[in-house]
């Protein structure tokens, strides 16, 4: 029971920004992969841990977030976004974000569809409360094998995914380095400052917020990178002297093996010797 709690104590210190998951993995003596396994089966049965993952997946960008689930979960349930929204703490606009995101996604223009007749659905749900025509209940009819269909393609699992640093970071500088290299190449090309907010989204604030944040987060990663090649190092190092400990010990086993044969030899030896001696005596007399 103390082990367990002592588990869940730094699981939430995770979660809270207080040690980072490698630290947490050399505590508990467990592999990061494993640590993250623990941290999402206690978010389905833990309320406490739940809501401080959902927090943690807040300002990582809901990086931890796997909306393809989160959508099966809401068509399963027959739920609107605002409700599914509400239950994970997500901003009901990320989650139209991440819907418009299946309309450019190939193999998923259905579940865009059907997705976006859901909400449609819901809308009407609300706002008529009478009762279904013959054709509006064709269309439900329609509806319900376009839904089936899709239920086919949207994936089954965990709506948390697993917490990986190294993947968010390399992600984010990824993306501010395309920001900033869109935003280079039309001031090379003698784009003006107005025109490019106007084009690209971005003003000159902006652009010198985004590289310090870049020049930040390379450090960061740079960081991450260090500390895990230390760490396989030091798993490496660890390896080699198990593997000299257990060939000691073998070739220990094995010394003994023949210190006990030598002796038995010695023994045997000592004993034909002195026979050898009492039949000289023998003859002697």
């Amino acid at each position: 029971m103390n082990e367990l709690k002592n588990e869940r104590d730094i699981i939430i210190k995770v979660l809270d920004g207080q040690i980072l998951l490698k630290e947490a993995s050399k505590i508990l003596g467990i592999h990061k992969e494993t640590v993250n396994s623990r941290i999402i089966e206690l978010a389905k049965i833990d309320e406490e841990i739940r809501q401080k993952f959902i927090k943690y997946c807040k300002r990582n960008n809901f990086e931890n977030i796997n909306f393809l689930v989160l959508f099966r979960e809401m068509l399963e349930k027959d739920c609107s976004q605002s409700f599914i929204a509400s239950q994970y703490d997500i901003p009901t606009r990320t989650i139209s974000r991440e819907i418009e995101k299946l309309k450019k996604l190939e193999g998923y223009e259905s579940v865009y569809s059907v997705l976006k007749e859901h909400a449609e659905r819901h809308i009407k749900r609300r706002l008529d409360k009478r009762s279904l025509t013959k054709e509006e209940e064709k269309e439900e009819y329609n509806y319900e094998i376009q839904l089936e269909s899709v239920l086919d393609i949207l994936p089954k699992g965990d709506v948390f995914t697993y917490i990986d640093t190294e993947d968010m970071l390399s992600k984010q500088i990824r993306e501010l380095e395309e920001k900033i290299s869109r935003v280079e190449e039309a001031k090379n090309n003698g784009i003006q400052w107005k025109e490019i907010k106007q084009i690209i989204g971005i003003d000159r604030s902006q652009y010198n917020r985004d590289r310090k944040k870049l020049d930040i987060l390379k450090i960061k990663y740079q960081e991450l990178m260090n500390n895990k090649n230390k760490d396989e190092k030091e798993s490496s190092v660890q390896e080699k002297m198990k593997k000299f400990k257990d060939s000691y010990k073998n070739s220990g086993e094995n010394n003994k093996v023949d210190l006990d044969y030598n002796r038995k030899g010695q023994e045997d030896y000592k004993t034909n010797d002195e026979g050898k001696v009492d039949n000289e005596e023998n003859k002697e007399l």
